[in-house]
């Protein structure tokens, strides 16, 4: 009887590293028109007239040293209490103003937003084939166009991937988890990744 030849160790790795490589190149040029059409978006001039307000509170609060208790900025709101949602947002905007100028807020807005394009489309992918969830992804940044601009629910959003991810994932062969009995450990997650968002847009809980 003639013995089969053993496959080689060191070519079936090669193989893998091609496949995956390739993988890898599909899935970018399936990305690249999504990701040019938001890095437009995000890097263009700035006409959220929302960005002003969030960047001169956040410098308030960075030169005061506290939350302001009434709106410092209106003329009409009195002495009126002022419950800031944002306010771990509006300090990140103002210290990356200060440290690297528009530029850098043009940045932090593209970082943000490719990272929640990215997010998403590695959460639809484990349910879906490849050009199905580059066209699920590409049709989430179209009707979430309006919102592709620095503001705290850009923020906020990837807090909400990680909640979805955390409370109704997925496994990697896309099977469902099914239901769990939080332990101790994901109530804590949960709890301290709660207080984290609250503090960056509370609006969006």
């Amino acid at each position: 009887m003639t013995d089969l030849p053993r496959p080689d160790p060191t070519a079936l790795g090669e193989a893998a590293k091609r496949t995956q490589s390739r993988t890898r190149l599909m899935i970018a040029l399936a990305l690249l028109p999504t990701v040019a059409a938001i890095l437009l978006a995000t890097l263009g001039p700035i006409t959220s007239g929302d960005l002003w307000w969030h960047l001169r509170t956040g410098e308030w609060i960075l030169t005061e040293g506290k939350l302001p208790k009434t709106d410092p900025f209106s003329h009409t709101a009195g002495d009126t209490p002022w419950v800031l949602q944002e306010y771990g947002s509006q300090v990140l905007f103002a210290l990356t103003h200060r440290l690297a100028g528009f530029v850098g807020l043009g940045l932090l807005g593209a970082g943000l937003s490719i990272a929640t394009l990215l997010v998403a489309f590695r959460r639809v992918r484990l349910d879906l084939r490849m050009p199905w969830a580059a066209a699920l992804v590409a049709i989430f940044a179209l009707l979430f166009a309006l919102k592709w601009e620095l503001r705290p629910h850009l923020v906020s959003i990837l807090f909400f991937f990680w909640l979805e991810a955390n409370l109704f994932g997925r496994g990697s062969s896309g099977g469902a988890r099914g239901i769990q009995t939080p332990n101790t450990r994901r109530m804590l997650e949960l709890f301290l990744i709660s207080m984290v968002w609250v503090q960056l847009h509370a609006e969006a809980l």
